[in-house]
């Protein structure tokens, strides 16, 4: 007889652990224990066929079967595991066997091994049977119990590693099964029994057929799977008699997913068959197929077919969500066989929200920033449509043409040769970019036309561009008239897209704090600010969210912020603080490879053309609000000791006039509680919001008080060489845990990089909005360290630091 002491294996070879980028555990350790002495018995398995899984199906018993001996030809391998007790708490009593060879005992060749029944070891038992594992080693602490192995899995690395390899091209499925041995059923040489196993995974068939035609033809090209769970478990199926159940747990922390990869679509009818984990994530409140996918939970499997249609080659996707049924159910059990019949008949995407028209985006409401998003397969691209409306509105009178405030009106100089008519032709450009664009024109498709009104038919107030699969960074465009710049839009080029429409704070404004959105995350704090609901006169973010990433950042985490933007107090337009090769302060001019660095500005009173005013009035700077706008790239600092200051005021880049900017008014716009009210522009502006904030469409840059009560002394929060980890859930929970990245600052006088990961005192400072009466050179910041937070502390408005900006209500603006 055979049999393997695997804990003695664990010991010399150390511990095998199975994890993947998609989702990680931590293993418990080993105890060492005496191994009790065993007595042989007769085990029986058996393999139990698929459960139906989806109405409708014929097919109710399918294992598979290879041969006609089917467990001989499913069964590679199994451990046995024997727990006392008969519910969770039954604890693992002598060490796990594996058996390499499953073929002997299914002949009856070989026994398996068991403890008996004794004085010390009554019972009853749980037997636990794990077969096709693809390692022969196994975590088995001494003191396991059922419960904790229920909860243990490993991490699939990719789609293949669902299956254990064997000898000829053979594949096995994972599979489990249990008995429960009562008290009255003596364990000894005469004992034996039968255990039935079962997968723990599900089959997914998918018949697709594609019958559109005519000008709803759409050609199907690729097929894939998506947000397959990876934690593979080692048991799901539990005898009669055991007082535990199968449960599988979903962390938007660590979702534990993994998309398998795409499969090319070569026909008008074809099928699909996958073998996945089981992924049991509820049911929703959807009665159609054509909402299911609305309110789906987070991690929930789904298919999706990638299409394109018309002359263009016009990308469009289907979403499928899988589970129970194509209307509300999203749990994948296992063992179970899901067949779903998927009929492709149009691509009209008004109905129907499992259809994702890519056709070109033509954006609605003016921001200074836009979040567009590449296309998912290789070869297609996508067409933005950027408004200008907003450089009218800046420029031309108030009341007149779209104008609001008038910033061509000044007693200093004419700049009426700024404004935009009906008639009025402009150009747009590439300025920089933090990656390398080969063909500027064709990223830029549409760089040229007249007007700003995108409700008069005979204007073209968009410029446009293409944006193809793979692409990711950051591009500054600016439009020109009369060879002026007459406002700027960053274009941020992202995967991450935090504009979940269905989204809201579970239980208003408690737990939980981390969201999953496509291509990340997005956050609540835990303080007042989050538990206050908004009105015109109070700021709150009661169903309101953070975005996991500073503005422009590519991702979350440290070695993702490539792209990651800093901001003067005020000012719309961004300056580099890494860009994507990780190098500090180099840009891209017009997309070309030239790098070079911004352009540095001491503060003068200046014109929008960069004259400086040779009567030095007392607004000293009021005018660099038009300069900035004709001149983003320029980063203009603070006076130096040489420099006359205008009531000892030293740190600010800007001044009052009254009607483009106020230093007391939140982010320098004097009209920003009038946006939506008073000035009747609610189509212009979002309410609350400053006409410079750099936020895209729906997202502001966050009040005051936004990051209150993150600090280390309350012990939610540790300080990292790169950033800090807060716990929102407090010091006693860390599975809850944020990301806050640290990229140091642009320093007020000089306009370099300051503290910017230097080693062990990295600087995280962060712009919140405020009223800033009585502080006419100052905004406010949030600022970390490793030895201090200063959550409210007034710092030089010519700084430059980082935005993370936030969703104050719960509605998604396009």
């Amino acid at each position: 007889m055979k049999r393997n002491k695997i804990l003695t294996f664990i010991l010399l070879a150390g511990i095998a652990l199975h994890a993947s980028s998609s989702c990680t555990r931590q293993e418990p350790d080993i105890l060492v224990r005496e191994t009790a002495p065993g007595v042989p018995v007769h085990l029986s398995l058996s393999v139990t066929g698929m459960e139906q899984g989806t109405p409708g199906t014929k097919v109710v018993q399918e294992p598979d079967i290879i041969g006609e001996d089917s467990s001989k030809e499913q069964i590679k391998n199994f451990f046995v595991f024997q727990f006392e007790g008969d519910d969770v708490g039954a604890k693992l009593v002598a060490n796990p066997d594996f058996y390499p060879d499953a073929s002997k005992i299914l002949d009856g060749t070989e026994q398996v091994n068991l403890l008996p029944t004794s004085r010390d070891h009554p019972g009853p038992f749980i037997l636990v049977v794990l077969a096709n594992r693809s390692s022969n080693t196994i975590n088995a602490p001494s003191d396991m119990t059922l419960g904790q192995f229920l909860k243990d899995f490993d991490a699939l690395e990719s789609y293949s590693s669902v299956f254990t390899e064997g000898d000829n091209d053979a594949r096995y499925l994972r599979m489990s099964g249990s008995v429960f041995i009562p008290r009255d059923q003596t364990i000894d040489e005469n004992f034996s029994t039968t255990v039935n196993l079962k997968r723990n995974v599900s089959k997914v068939t998918i018949h697709v057929k594609n019958t559109t035609a005519g000008s709803d033809k759409v050609t199907i090209h690729q097929a894939q799977l998506q947000d397959i769970n990876t934690k593979y478990y080692y048991l799901t199926h539990l005898a009669e008699g055991i007082n535990a159940r199968f449960e599988d747990s979903y962390s938007v922390t660590d979702p534990c997913r993994i998309n398998k990869e795409r499969e090319p679509f070569n026909e008008t009818e074809q099928t699909f068959t996958y073998y996945v984990p089981a992924n049991l994530r509820g049911t929703n409140a959807s009665t159609h197929q054509y909402t299911k996918g609305l309110n789906a939970p987070d991690g929930a499997t789904r298919f999706c077919l990638f299409g394109t249609y018309g002359p263009d080659n016009t990308p469009v996707i289907y979403t499928y969500y899988l589970g129970g049924n194509l209307t509300n159910d999203f749990n994948l059990n296992p063992n179970y066989h899901y067949t779903y019949n998927i009929t492709v008949n149009s691509k009209d995407s008004r109905l129907d929200y499992r259809i994702e028209d890519m056709a070109e985006v033509r954006f609605h409401v003016d921001a200074n920033c836009y979040m567009v998003h590449p296309p998912l397969v290789e070869g297609q691209e996508r067409i933005y449509a950027i408004p200008i409306r907003r450089a009218a509105a800046f420029w031309n009178a108030k009341g007149e043409n779209g104008g609001v405030y008038g910033a061509s009106q000044w007693d200093k100089k004419d700049y009426s040769a700024l404004q935009i008519h009906a008639d009025t032709p402009w150009t747009a450009g590439i300025l920089w970019s933090d990656f390398a664009i080969t063909n500027p024109s064709d990223f830029l498709v549409l760089a040229e036309g007249q007007g700003y009104d995108p409700t008069d038919p005979n204007q073209s107030p968009y410029f446009k561009i293409k944006v193809k699969a793979g692409m990711k960074g950051n591009v500054i465009i600016a439009v020109k008239v009369n060879e002026t710049i007459v406002w700027s839009w960053h274009i941020w080029i992202t995967d991450y897209n935090p504009d979940r429409e269905d989204l809201m704070p579970i239980n208003g404004a408690n737990d939980p704090y981390i969201y999953q959105v496509e291509g990340g995350h997005l956050h609540r704090y835990n303080n007042p600010m989050f538990k206050t609901h908004p009105t015109d006169n109070a700021d709150g973010y009661y169903n309101g969210f953070i975005m996991d990433r500073p503005l422009g950042a590519s991702g979350a985490s440290f070695d993702e912020l490539n792209g990651t933007m800093h901001y003067q107090y005020g000012r719309k337009d961004p300056f580099p603080a890494i860009d994507q090769t990780g190098a500090l302060d180099r840009l891209y001019l017009n997309g070309n490879s030239h790098q070079t660095v911004l352009t540095v500005s001491r503060k003068k009173l200046r014109d929008a053309t960069g004259e400086q005013d040779a009567a030095q009035t007392d607004k000293y700077g009021v005018d660099n609000v038009r300069y900035t706008v004709c001149n983003p790239m320029v980063f203009i600092t603070a006076r130096d000791s040489t420099e006359k200051a205008y009531k000892g005021y030293v740190a600010t880049w800007t001044g009052t006039d009254g009607i483009v900017s106020n230093n007391s008014a939140p982010w320098l716009d004097p009209l920003f509680y009038d946006h939506g009210s008073t000035n009747g522009d609610s189509e212009l502006f979002e309410k609350k919001k400053s006409i410079y904030d750099p936020c895209p469409p729906g997202w502001k840059v966050p009040f005051r008080g936004t990051f209150d009560n993150i600090e280390y002394v309350l012990g939610n929060a540790t300080y990292i060489d790169k950033g800090m980890t807060y716990y929102p859930k407090g010091a006693n929970d860390k599975g809850c845990s944020i990301y806050i990245q640290a990229v140091g600052n642009r320093w007020y006088t000089t306009g370099t990089l300051s503290n910017f990961v230097q080693q062990g005192s990295s600087l995280g400072r962060y712009w919140v909005m405020d009223n800033m009466e009585g502080s006419y050179d100052k905004g406010r910041a949030w600022t970390f360290h490793n030895t201090m937070i200063a959550s409210q502390s007034l710092v030089a408005k010519t700084q430059g630091f980082l935005v993370r900006c936030v969703r104050e209500y719960g509605v998604v603006v396009k």
